[in-house]
């Protein structure tokens, strides 16, 4: 497996994203991510964890949304693990075609991930496959009856530059489908960031993300993310930027 070749990949789609969005994007926002993920061990084999973040949009300045996701992961083998999770969320959103009232709205989502790691050296290879469903407004609203279905594809790239600082590059991939009329690629993300470790099991993570729409929609904007998150086991790493 070519690591060089690998590296200058991401740090192409990383780079350039920024460019290729802004030819076809006028609105964009800049939104803060804090977020803590904990995580117990249950059996050799299976853990429990969950993950709690808020984000701060309208350049940070107002409630976006906030979610718990708990699940658990069961470790196949010493490279694969299988997570099994449901996440409540509370978002901000618009309630009319016209776009001038909102409202908190509440979201159900369940997936089933696998996340698969190869260790080179100093180097770890992360992907993760993830089917995801959603309701939004079961009780308020029509469109709660029928979830939506999102494939998300993300691959990621760590450094371990010393004992103290890991460093990452990762691109996430968005496919919605079984909405109608809507299906097809949504979204991708690029993510640059580092975990500082406290300890053998602990870690402040520091990264910058960006979220780029891959359809024309006067409402998604180009999103540019400040993110921070605690995190007490960092060896699997993968829903910190859910």
């Amino acid at each position: 497996m070519n690591i060089k070749g690998i590296l200058s990949f991401l740090l192409i789609l990383i780079f350039t994203s920024p460019l290729l969005a802004q030819t076809r994007m006028q609105t964009k926002d800049f939104q803060v991510w804090p977020n803590i993920y904990l995580e117990a061990k249950v059996t050799k084999r299976m853990n429990a964890h969950i993950n709690q973040q808020t984000r701060f949009g309208n350049n940070s300045s107002q409630f976006q949304l906030a979610y718990a996701d708990v699940g658990f992961g069961y470790r196949i083998t010493k490279f694969m693990l299988v997570n099994l999770d449901y996440v409540y969320m509370r978002r901000r959103e618009f309630v009319d075609k016209h776009e001038e009232h909102q409202i908190i709205g509440s979201r159900h989502q369940f997936y089933t991930s696998v996340v698969m790691k190869k260790e080179m050296h100093r180097y770890r290879l992360t992907y993760r496959g993830m089917l995801q469903g959603q309701f939004k407004d079961v009780y308020s609203s029509k469109r709660g009856v029928f979830p939506q279905y999102y494939f998300r594809n993300k691959l990621s790239l760590r450094y371990t530059l010393s004992k103290y600082f890991t460093p990452y590059i990762a691109s996430e991939l968005y496919y919605n489908f079984n909405t109608k009329g809507n299906n097809g690629l949504s979204r991708i993300r690029y993510i640059a960031g580092v975990f500082y470790n406290l300890g053998s099991k602990s870690a402040i993570e520091f990264y910058y993300l960006i979220q780029q729409p891959l359809r024309m929609h006067a409402n998604v904007p180009l999103v540019f993310v400040l993110g921070i998150g605690f995190s007490n086991n960092i060896s699997w790493a993968g829903n910190a930027n859910n």
